[in-house]
């Protein structure tokens, strides 16, 4: 375990170096990712996860964040659509040729603001359920109301290709997208 705890992270340079500091001074407990100019500077863990059984934080830890994520897929897709990349009124079956026509209509704006009609979940919280099974599972659903008339509680954030490399996939697309706002 010594070894993917050492391969999870990462200080880099004089940011990397004063905010690990900081974080150890202040003790911080939690994983940190932070990243300078598209590059991570540090992708640590501090104190543990589990005082129980003494299991340390790592900056891949899984945790139950809740909707959090919600806002940074938001934040993501409104800066795809900045660079003309797509538009909130894109349909679902623009992006995946293979959606069933019930849900082909359903528009990124729709998803973002729960009014697909889609169901809240399609695994449970620790499901280590991949993006194509994810995906597989929402076109199979049915739809609880016609897109765009119902507002529902989502528990679950869309595009499920964030839930597709365990520790590694909400990492690279924030590093990708959000980190990168200005530029």
């Amino acid at each position: 375990m010594l070894a993917i705890v050492l391969a999870a992270t990462i200080v880099q340079g004089d940011a990397g170096a004063k905010l690990d500091a900081y974080l150890k001074e202040q003790k911080y407990e939690g994983a940190v990712l932070v990243a300078k100019g598209g590059e991570v500077v540090l992708a640590k863990g501090y104190g543990l996860a589990d005082r129980e059984s003494g299991t340390p934080w790592t900056a891949d830890t899984y945790v139950s964040i809740g909707s959090i994520t919600k806002q940074f897929t938001a934040a993501a897709i409104l800066k795809l659509e900045a660079q003309g990349k797509l538009a909130v009124e894109d349909k679902v079956g623009k992006f995946f040729k293979d959606a069933p026509d019930d849900k082909r209509g359903i528009t990124l704006h729709q998803l973002l603001t729960h009014t697909s009609g889609l169901a809240s979940d399609f695994a449970g919280d620790y499901d280590p359920v991949g993006r194509d099974e994810y995906v597989k599972r929402i076109f199979a659903s049915k739809l609880e109301s016609a897109p765009g008339t119902t507002r529902t509680r989502v528990t679950r954030c869309w595009p499920p290709s964030w839930r597709s490399s365990p520790g590694r996939g909400t990492r690279r697309i924030c590093t990708r997208r959000c980190c990168r706002l200005r530029g």
